[in-house]
């Protein structure tokens, strides 16, 4: 049986990664999460497409290649010590390109 991997805990100081990987989110309904997030000394950033809007059918965040560009921005970068999504990953061919 493998090991389990625990994340290091956030300190703070520490950056908090926002980002939109299904439906477009608006920044207002945003506010008590941050004011939450900030509330425990966390910085939140926002991905560059959190929130975009691009409708095709639904209003989502972004294409599928600008949300996983943000998601891939949030994975790799070294200053994020967390990820906070607005939605969830809905759609089963973004899900299935982001973990494979």
């Amino acid at each position: 049986m493998k090991e389990i991997i625990f994340p290091k805990s956030l300190k703070k100081g520490d950056k908090i990664a926002i980002i939109s990987p299904a439906g477009f989110v608006e920044e207002a309904p945003l506010q008590s999460t941050l004011n939450l997030i900030q509330s425990k000394g966390y910085e939140p950033v926002f991905g560059k497409h959190t929130l975009g809007k691009f409708t095709n059918g639904y209003n989502y965040s972004g294409t599928e290649k600008e949300r996983i560009q943000d998601l891939n921005w949030a994975l790799n970068n070294d200053e994020i010590s967390a990820i906070w999504a607005t939605r969830e990953i809905g759609r089963a061919s973004c899900r299935e390109r982001v973990f494979r």
